[in-house]
Order: C-alpha cells, then structure tokens, then sequence
C-alpha cells in the first residue's frame, strides 16, 4: 500500500524509477517468472505506446510524458503484486466481517476473479482468429476488429449472467 501511495506522491521520475524496480524485484522473488514478467509488459505496450502518443500531442512534455508511463507500469506492477500474492477470499471475507455492504466489495470480487478467466478467453480467441488467416497483416482494424468483437461480446454475457446471479443472490436474503 505504502508503495501505491508513493506513486502517487512522487514527483522526481528517478524515484519512481527505483520504486518500479522495487515492485518488479518483488514480483520475482514472490514467485512470478520473468517470462511472466515479460509477457506482463509486453501486453502493456500498446496501452503505454498510446498513452505516449496521446500525452505528446497534448502536453509535448518529455518530462510529464516519463512521470505518467513510470506511473502506470507501477499501477500494473503493484495490481500483479497483490494478486499474486494475496488470497482474495481472504479479502473479500475480511470485508464481509467489516460489515461493508455487497456493491462495495462483490466488484472487487468480480474482477480478480474474472480476469484469469477473461485472459484465457483472449487466447482461445486469438488461436481461432490465428487458425482462421485474421493477423496484422490483413490490416490493424481488421485484425483488432476480429480480437476485440469477441471478448466485448463475451464480456457482456457474462457481465448479465453475473448480474442475474447477484440479483437472485439478493431475493434470497
């Protein structure tokens, strides 16, 4: 947490430099590997590339530009720290005893659940497409069309089933 705080609080770029490393090292000696490590960043780097773009058009300064992509490879850091190494119904279970209601603590639930989930879809999706022909060389939209389509849609049904399953959760109680 403190970490977390830091990110934000800092305004010197090699400082937050040192905290990322701080963060990766941590993510090595927990147990991740650095092909994860690695696989971590480089499904960043679209996001950080258009981040990067966005934020010299917009602002042409170098030095902001390194402050807010240090910023968020630290967010990202510090999220895969905590799922590696936290048991989330352990989390969940500490809210349900602090008596906080379920909106506050069933989204959180939600998403650490779901995400393993919704990256194994994304893979099966892109083995698909890949078997299909659908790859960057028939052109970016196409190509991000025929790999996004799928998960939005997939997210979707499980987003109403999820819904359905908290509301009848609720009639029971």
């Amino acid at each position: 947490m403190l970490v977390f705080f830091l990110t934000f609080l800092t305004v010197r770029n090699i400082f937050l430099f040192g905290l990322l490393v701080f963060v990766l090292s941590l993510l090595l000696v927990s147990g991740l590997s650095v092909k994860s490590l690695l696989k971590l960043v480089c499904a960043l780097l679209p996001f950080i590339i258009l981040t990067s773009a966005v934020m010299f058009l917009l602002f042409e300064k170098t030095d902001l530009l390194i402050r807010v992509l240090l910023r968020i490879l630290l967010l990202f850091a510090n999220f895969s720290l905590f799922a590696s190494t936290t048991d989330l119904f352990l989390v969940v279970r500490l809210l349900q005893q602090l008596r906080l209601p379920n909106w506050l603590y069933l989204p959180v639930y939600i998403v650490f659940r779901f995400l393993p989930e919704l990256e194994k879809d994304f893979m099966n999706i892109r083995h698909i497409q890949k078997t299909r022909g659908i790859t960057p060389k028939n052109g970016i939209f196409t190509f991000l069309k025929g790999h996004f389509v799928p998960v939005i849609i997939m997210l979707l049904e499980r987003g109403e089933e999820l819904s359905i399953a908290f509301y009848l959760k609720e009639k029971e109680t």
